[in-house]
Formats: C-alpha cells, structure tokens, sequence
C-alpha cells in the first residue's frame, strides 16, 4: 500500500506542476491558490485517464513500478474504465477501502488490480 499512496502523492504533485505552467497564481491570495487546485485536478484526473487507459500506469506508477491491469486478462484498461476508476479514487473512500488482497474498492467497480511489474 505504501507505494500506491507513493504513486498518488508523485502524481498529485506532478500535476500540480504541470498545471502551475499554464494558471498563473499571480499572489497566494485564497482565490488564486483555489483557481490553481481546482485546475490541478483537472490535470491529475486527464493525466490519470489518460496514463492508466492507454498505458496502464500513471506517471507515479512508473516510477515506482506499478502497473493496472485487468482482471479479465485483457490488453488495455481503456480510458472509459480509467475515468470510472480515477472518479473513484478522487472520492477517496473507495480508495481506501480494500480486501484482503489489497485490491480497493476503485478497483473493483472497474474490474481492474494494481500490479508489480519489478
């Protein structure tokens, strides 16, 4: 569990950064630093779809080698079943909910696992 919440903390920041490339803050008055986590979570949530749905693992999962896959054995996890996945995860509760594998609840409702890849 502590590399995927290593993964989701890497992710965050990594779009946080990238956001801070295109909304300018300006001051860190309460109304820029909002405007700036609100688009943060539009780049976490398109970096994530975009990441797990066409090459399995956010850019936190690759530098920790972690990788989704599906449970029914198939290719790609496909951005449909990443956006369902990825709502879920920014709801948090599914995300810390888990059985005794260590699958969340996240991961469940998309019919997909977090794996090892080293």
């Amino acid at each position: 569990m502590g590399r995927r919440l290593l993964a989701l903390i890497v992710d965050t920041v990594f779009a946080t950064l990238v956001t801070s490339l295109f909304v300018h803050t300006g001051s860190l008055s309460p109304d820029h630093v909002q405007t700036l986590n609100y688009w943060s979570l539009v780049t976490w949530f398109l970096l994530n779809v975009i990441g797990v749905g066409f090459f399995a693992a956010s850019p936190g999962m690759v530098l920790l080698k972690l990788r989704v896959a599906r449970v029914d054995g198939a290719s790609y996890v496909f951005p449909l079943r990443a956006a369902v996945r990825t709502v879920l995860i920014a709801v948090l509760l599914p995300a810390v909910v888990w059985d005794r594998d260590h699958r969340g609840l996240h991961d469940k409702v998309a019919g997909t696992i977090v794996v090892s890849v080293s």
